[in-house]
Parts: structure tokens; C-alpha cells; sequence
């Protein structure tokens, strides 16, 4: 009975959550890219969002070898502070710019480099008419990512309803045991023929 319990036991993979993440992590850098490059020809960013959900989700299931609910949240919010973090180094970029043309009109007499625009950038978004500018395009952005898990989401749900409903013997096909001219234990023409042989026999 145990070795019959053991055959029916599915062979599930668990998925390596870690390099799961580290995977969205990399991939999402698509995402980030591509934010960056929109960002700098002057198109709106935000669309980025939705190719780094979808290539985190890719990301997170070929290195997780496997996806879940879980590694769909993890792989959205990795993401999302990709794409943040690609939208502040823009915003950076963008201030350091702003620098070069007010040094150029003198009205200032130092421009900062990248790395120190990177370090006080936040400060210049207490200006409201500008924060929403920027800010605006970051929350389209975002919504865009929310918007890209639905579908990921949905899949997973349908394949999980089709693994519940799927039949045990279409899940588990278990190699019966055999018995004399490879006949299984349990069929009924081995039995058949068995007890004719046995009949014969004894006449």
C-alpha cells in the first residue's frame, strides 16, 4: 500500500525563490532601459512599465524554474522600483541639464555633476508645479505595472483550475506490476486466462 501511495505522489518542483527574484531583477532592467531611452527622445515613459512586468515575470519564472502567486507580487515590485529608479536617475539627468543651460545664461556659477544632481535631486521636487510634472509620469508608470500583473495573474489561476480538475489517471500513470507472460496483477484476462490454465491442468 505504501509503494502504491508513493507511485501516486505527484513529483512537484518547488521553485527557488531567490533566484527567482534575482531573475525579475535583471530582467526588469529591460523595463528600466527602456523607461531611460523613451525619457531622453521625449516620449512618454510610463509605457515601460508594462514591458517590465512582463519581462520580470519571465525573468522570475525561468530562474525560480516555476511561478506562483507569490513570484507574480515579487516580480511586480521589483518592477516598479526599477522603474523608479530609472525615473529618478531621468530626473537627475534632467536637473544637471537645467544646470548646464542656467550656467550658460549666468545665472549660475557652478554646474554639479551627475552624481551630486543624483544626491540633492530629491530636494527640487518640494516645488509643486514641477513634482507633478514628473511625478505624474511616474504614476502612469505604476498603474501600468498594477495593469500587466492582471493578465499573468489570470493564467496562472486558469492553469492551476485546469491542474484541480485534470483526472488521476491523466495527473499519475503508475507502471503496474506484472506477473508471468507480462500480464498485470490486476487485469481480468490474466485472471481469465490463468484460471484456464489452472483448469486445464488439473484435467
Amino acid at each position: 500500500m505504501n509503494s502504491a501511495n508513493q507511485n501516486n505522489t505527484p513529483n512537484v518542483k518547488q521553485e527557488n525563490v531567490v533566484a527567482g527574484v534575482v531573475g525579475a531583477f535583471l530582467f526588469s532592467l529591460v523595463g528600466g532601459i527602456l523607461w531611460f531611452l523613451l525619457d531622453r527622445i521625449g516620449f512618454v515613459a510610463g509605457i515601460s512599465g508594462i514591458v517590465g512586468v512582463i519581462a520580470a515575470n519571465r525573468g522570475y519564472s525561468f530562474f525560480a524554474k516555476g511561478s506562483s502567486k507569490k513570484g507574480i507580487i515579487l516580480s511586480t515590485v521589483i518592477a516598479a522600483l526599477v522603474l523608479v529608479l530609472a525615473w529618478y536617475l531621468c530626473f537627475s539627468l534632467d536637473l544637471m541639464e537645467a544646470y548646464q543651460a542656467w550656467y550658460e545664461a549666468g545665472e549660475v556659477d557652478y554646474v554639479p555633476n551627475y552624481f551630486e544632481c543624483i544626491s540633492h535631486a530629491y530636494l527640487y521636487l518640494s516645488d509643486s508645479e514641477l513634482a507633478f510634472s514628473y511625478v505624474s509620469n511616474l504614476l502612469i508608470g505604476l498603474a501600468l505595472c498594477a495593469v500587466a500583473t492582471f493578465p499573468t495573474f489570470k493564467q496562472l489561476m486558469a492553469q492551476e483550475k485546469l491542474a484541480k480538475e485534470a483526472p488521476v489517471d491523466a495527473q499519475f500513470s503508475p507502471t503496474p506490476d506484472t506477473q508471468g507472460e507480462g500480464c498485470p496483477v490486476q487485469s481480468p484476462e490474466c485472471d481469465s486466462s490463468d484460471a484456464q490454465n489452472t483448469s486445464k491442468a488439473e484435467e
